[in-house]
């Protein structure tokens, strides 16, 4: 995450898309991408993605406390594994897990992580399995109160079906530079790899867009993503990339960036 409040506050970086809109509904300074939320790409293989989601709330907007709600979306009815990544700029205001309107748990993956930079402000990584979804799947988090107006928070969701476990993570924050290369993780066999850039430079011109393009053979994740700047105010950025590997063997994922630094996640899920 990044901050940049007119001296400093947070932005989320997400892939390099069309721009938000404004959505009514779920608190003021609430966003989303105008994007498809089904991902393609990798359709023929028994662990792939899914449907993707993102919503992103500005910084200091009212009310103070509230819950954020992505737009709603079609998942699998039944057995999807879910994986919801979150940014507050001030965790401890609201440090619930993520929810849907379907009931299911969302379960921490690790733990979260401070920016170094902004040690009150954290990401962190969940997963729901053998979910249960259809269409109309919402998902929501929390934010907190501020001193009379709200959080920037940011959540970003990732549909995989056929994934009955996750079996490698990684993370790692990184200083800014021209790229920024994920911790690896190491599969015993065919999986997929979903990735989160969540971006730590300040924030940028209202409609300018933050620069996050994925390597090693993976692909961005437009449902998932957000990367134009939303306020001067504050925001959180975020990109989501994927790439389904064949064999076993360990493997990371590099970012093309213009000189900022990022909090970066890898998973690595399997099918039966």
């Amino acid at each position: 995450m990044l901050r940049i409040t007119n001296s400093s506050r947070f932005s989320f970086l997400l892939a390099a898309v069309a721009s938000p809109c404004s959505r009514p509904g779920s608190g003021s300074g609430a966003t989303e991408a105008p994007v498809p939320s089904v991902i393609t790409g990798n359709e023929g293989d028994a662990v792939r993605i899914g449907s993707g989601a993102v919503r992103q709330r500005i910084y200091r907007a009212s009310p103070a406390t509230g819950s954020l709600t992505t737009a709603p979306i079609s998942t699998q009815a039944a057995g999807s594994l879910l994986l919801a990544s979150i940014a507050r700029g001030t965790w401890d205001a609201a440090p619930d897990a993520p929810t849907d309107n379907h009931g299911n748990v969302f379960a921490p993956v690790g733990s979260t992580h401070a920016y170094t930079d902004w040690p009150t402000s954290r990401t962190g990584l969940y997963r729901a399995l053998e979910a249960v979804g259809g269409s109309g799947h919402t998902f929501s988090m929390t934010w907190g109160d501020l001193g009379g107006t709200g959080d920037e928070v940011t959540i970003s969701v990732v549909e995989v079906i056929g994934a009955k476990s996750i079996e490698d993570t990684s993370w790692i924050e990184r200083p800014r530079g021209k790229s920024v290369e994920s911790a690896p993780v190491t599969t015993s066999g065919p999986a997929l790899l979903v990735a989160w850039w969540w971006g730590s430079g300040g924030v940028r011109p209202a409609g300018s867009k933050h620069v996050a393009v994925p390597g090693d053979g993976f692909a961005i994740a437009p449902p998932a993503t957000a990367l134009t700047s939303l306020s001067t105010d504050g925001y959180v950025q975020v990109a989501v990339a994927y790439r389904f590997v064949k064999a076993a063997g360990t493997y990371k994922v590099t970012w093309a960036t213009d000189n900022e630094g990022a909090q970066l996640y890898l998973v690595a899920l399997r099918g039966a």
